[in-house]
């Protein structure tokens, strides 16, 4: 490699690394937002009171 192809490569791993964090913040949105959401919820209620329920 020479200085010139280092040059143009210098900011990728930053850009990457950038969009990463981005892909990751908006699945943990997206996450947050089917865990806090009433379906879900009553899904775990119902699980919880079928086993609480349940014979022996």
């Amino acid at each position: 490699m020479n200085a010139l192809e280092l040059h143009r490569d210098a900011g990728s791993a930053a850009v990457e690394y950038t969009v990463v964090i981005l892909v990751a913040a908006a699945l943990a949105a997206v996450l947050f937002k089917l865990v806090t959401g009433g379906m879900v919820v009553d899904l775990l209620a119902a699980l919880v009171e079928d086993a609480l329920e349940a014979p022996g």
